[in-house]
């Protein structure tokens, strides 16, 4: 199928998981899953009215169990914000796009006076970051939720740009809430990483059916360009561990249990991507 970012129909296999295969398309390197299942089917994943998502024995996961961990990397994304936007983010209209239970948000009202608004699919979630945090929670569709055009002087997408079937139409729609000079920033997995690159089949972020779009720089700046926003940096990051030392110390284990078990790996070196873009 043609590629979602470029729309070309050139690419080369990547890895093939659990049934599913990736791609890397040939002109803009995005890597995606191929084909994209139907969105009803992505839908069904995240929309169920309960925690099933965000606590899963199957994945390892507990967002709930795991706060302390998330605030962390919620605290990371604010310094990077606090870097990269001219104005006061203390003050800032943020709009979390994928916003999960809302931590991110409720540690920049934490700091600030700002107006913080989150669009969640999940009406669990929703729920739980208005009855926990205060938080204005909307669970509703990007594409069709009345919010008004340029009102947002930051827009975040904190691993969230990689579960989408269509990035562009989802980035030309945030494009439309942005004010003039906002910012948007985006955190997804790097798919150009170390650790992308050694363990293979087995890196962590091929997850079939949930991860369906996965970048590095060129792809990025080619899905950002092209709904006409500045690209002021492209960086990479550590989103389980932040210290490259100590994530490279802990791969010769990923490697061995890979090696065992066929198990999927959980450490590498600067295996997230971080954008950001201005509205010009």
């Amino acid at each position: 199928m043609a590629c979602a970012i470029c729309t070309s129909t050139s690419f080369t296999n990547r890895a093939a998981v659990k049934g599913a295969v990736y791609v890397a398309c040939n002109n803009c390197g995005v890597v995606y899953q191929n084909p994209i299942p139907p969105d009803s089917e992505v839908e069904d994943i995240y929309n169920h009215d309960d925690s099933t998502y965000f606590v899963s024995d199957a994945k390892n996961a507990d967002f709930l169990a795991g706060e302390d961990w998330l605030r962390g990397s919620a605290q990371f994304f604010i310094e990077q914000l606090q870097q990269q936007y001219k104005g006061s983010l203390e003050t800032a209209s943020v709009l979390d796009f994928g916003c999960g239970t809302g931590i991110l948000l409720d540690e920049l009202q934490k700091r600030g006076s700002g107006a913080y608004t989150g669009v969640e699919m999940s009406p669990w979630a929703c729920r739980y970051g208005r009855e926990h945090f205060g938080l204005t929670m909307l669970n509703e569709d990007i594409m069709t939720v009345n919010l008004p055009p340029e009102s947002f002087d930051i827009i975040v997408m904190s691993h969230v740009i990689e579960h989408l079937p269509n990035p562009p139409v989802i980035i030309n729609r945030l494009a439309t809430l942005l004010k003039r000079g906002g910012l948007l920033m985006i955190g997804t997995p790097y798919s150009d990483s170390l650790g992308a690159r050694i363990f293979g089949k087995h890196w962590l972020y091929y997850l079939p059916n949930e991860h369906l779009h996965l970048f590095n720089d060129r792809s990025i700046r080619h899905l950002l360009e092209a709904s006409n926003l500045r690209v002021q940096s492209v960086e990479h990051y550590l989103w389980r561990k932040r210290s490259t030392l100590g994530a490279l110390a802990k791969l010769p284990l990923g490697l061995l249990q890979t090696t065992l078990r066929g198990a999927t790996q959980f450490v590498s070196a600067k295996d997230g991507l971080i954008a950001f873009a201005q509205k010009p």
